[in-house]
C-alpha cells in the first residue's frame, strides 16, 4: 500500500486527518453563549418597569400571608354522639299530665291541610315512650312529633257477613277500591295524632375532633374531658379541651364548657 504525505491518504484505504492536535479536538467544547443586555435610558420606561416588579412582589407576599399557604394545614375530622337523656322514668311525669296541659292537643289552632292524604284536623295527643319517639342515627338524633296512622281493610266484594259489614263501616266515607276483576274490595283510612309532651325530652351529647397527623399536626380534643391545665394527675384530661357553642333556630346561643353539663331540653329552644 502506497502513502501520499501531502494528502495524508493511503491509496486504497481510509482518510486520516493527522494535522489536528489534541487541543484542537477539545476546543469546540469550550465555547459558550451569553446573552446581551440593553440599557434603556428612558426613565419613564424604567419607572413603569419598577412599579410592575414591585406590584408582583407585593401581590405574591400578600397571597402567601392571607392564604396561610406558608403553613402546614389540615381540616380536622369530627364525631358527634347524641342521645335522649332521662328514659322512661324521667318522662313519666309528662305522661301522667292531662292532654289539656298542652295547647296543641286537639286544638283548632294547629289545623293544617296539605292534601287529601295529609290532613291535620285537631289531632289528639297520645302517650308514647321515649324509645318510640327517638330515632338515633350516625351523627344525628331525631324526635317524632306527629304520626299519621293508616288502616287498610279488605274483604270479598258482595260478602254480607258480620265481619265484612264491620270493615265497611270502618271505612266511613273512604273510597272503596275494587281489584281482581271486581272480586276484592278494600279501603284505607288515616288518622293523625301528636306525641304528647315530646318537647319535655332532653338531649345529651358529646363530640370530639382529631387530625390524622400526616401533615405533622397531631391535635385531638373531646367535649367530656377537662383541660389538663385545670387538673392534676388526671390521665383522662385533654391537652386541647373542646368547648361547644350552639346556635338555636331562634337565634340564641349557648356555650357548653369542656366536661361541663351538656343537656338540652327541647322545650327551651323550640321556638
Amino acid at each position: 500500500m502506497l502513502w501520499d504525505k501531502r494528502k495524508g491518504q493511503a491509496q486504497g484505504g481510509h482518510t486520516h486527518d493527522t494535522s489536528l492536535s489534541l487541543f484542537d479536538r477539545i476546543k469546540p467544547y469550550l465555547y459558550y453563549r451569553t446573552a446581551r443586555h440593553v440599557r434603556v435610558d428612558i426613565w419613564q420606561v424604567g419607572l413603569t418597569n419598577r412599579i410592575l416588579q414591585t406590584g408582583i412582589i407585593v401581590a405574591f407576599i400578600a397571597t402567601v400571608i392571607t392564604s396561610n399557604s406558608w403553613a402546614a394545614s389540615e381540616r380536622p375530622l369530627g364525631v358527634v354522639n347524641a342521645w335522649e337523656d332521662g328514659g322512661r322514668y324521667g318522662f313519666a311525669p309528662t305522661l301522667n299530665r292531662s292532654s289539656e296541659y298542652y295547647s296543641y292537643c286537639a286544638s283548632p289552632d294547629h289545623n293544617y291541610v296539605y292534601s287529601s292524604n295529609y290532613e291535620y284536623i285537631m289531632p289528639e295527643c297520645r302517650n308514647l315512650q321515649p324509645e318510640e319517639i327517638v330515632t338515633k342515627g350516625i351523627g344525628s338524633i331525631s324526635f317524632t312529633t306527629s304520626i299519621i296512622e293508616t288502616y287498610e281493610y279488605s274483604w270479598e266484594c258482595g260478602n254480607q257477613s258480620a265481619a265484612t259489614r264491620a270493615k265497611e263501616a270502618s271505612c266511613g266515607g273512604a273510597v272503596v277500591d275494587r281489584t281482581n276483576a271486581g272480586r276484592q274490595c278494600s279501603c284505607a283510612t288515616s288518622q293523625t295524632y301528636y306525641v304528647k309532651g315530646v318537647e319535655e325530652l332532653q338531649v345529651a351529647f358529646e363530640h370530639s375532633y382529631f387530625t390524622s397527623g400526616s401533615s405533622r399536626i397531631d391535635l385531638s380534643g373531646v367535649s367530656n374531658h377537662k383541660s389538663c391545665a385545670d387538673t392534676q394527675g388526671d390521665k383522662t384530661c385533654a391537652e386541647h379541651p373542646l368547648s361547644t357553642t350552639i346556635t338555636y333556630p331562634n337565634g340564641t346561643e349557648r356555650t357548653f364548657q369542656a366536661a361541663g353539663d351538656r343537656l338540652m331540653r327541647l322545650r327551651d329552644h323550640s321556638d
